[in-house]
């Protein structure tokens, strides 16, 4: 099972800040479908012909001015179906204060990190006990995925937690955000429950 998980975050100066990290699981025999109709459904909307042309960004589509537009509107109605449809399955996980990931230090794996792979690995032990799932995280930069992967990979077998996670492949992997439609609808969903939480 391919897991695709985004952050969406206020700074910590702002009122009520908020952290959250979103997930979408997707079966990887229906992906390849997933993507042709996602981008046939960004081709109707805004007339785009090639996949790489428009990233989903919850921010464009869900911010207070962006949502009062029709187009955006009717746009994330359809991605809704469109995700159930295919039987996508979202998490979301929120926390207190900021969570810029670029500012990372140490080995240490922070709590969202951990919460999204006891919730995958719960998930997959309660519904596909037979497989694993494979975690895809945005991409930031190679300094910080190297920071992430070493503290993730430490986390999963250096830590009793990590280590009783069994239903999740114990290697992160990093997606360019621009053509891994997975990354942009958790994007999506991040943002509207953190801005739902803020």
């Amino acid at each position: 099972m391919l897991v695709y998980v985004d952050e969406s975050y206020r700074e910590a100066s702002a009122p009520n800040c908020k952290s959250t990290f979103a997930g979408v699981l997707i079966r990887e025999d229906r992906y390849r479908a997933f993507d042709k109709d996602l981008f046939r459904l960004k081709k109707h909307f805004w007339k785009i012909q090639e996949p790489t042309e428009l990233e989903l960004k919850g921010r464009f589509l869900l911010s207070e001015r962006a949502i009062e537009l029709p187009k955006n509107r009717e746009f994330v109605r359809q991605l809704i179906a469109l995700l159930k449809e295919y039987g996508i399955v979202p998490f979301a996980l929120v926390q207190d204060g900021s969570l810029p990931l670029a500012t990372l230090k140490g080995d240490h794996l922070p709590s969202l990190y951990r919460a999204i792979l006891r919730r995958v690995d719960r998930y997959m032990v309660e519904k596909h006990a037979k497989y694993h799932g494979v975690l895809f995280f945005d991409g930031i930069d190679h300094g910080t995925n190297q920071k992430v992967a070493t503290s993730f990979t430490n986390y999963m077998f250096r830590h009793g937690a990590g280590g009783q996670l069994q239903h999740v492949v114990p290697v992160p992997n990093f997606s360019d955000s621009v053509v891994t439609p997975g990354i942009q609808v958790a994007d999506v969903l991040a943002y509207c429950v953190n801005e739902r939480y803020v």
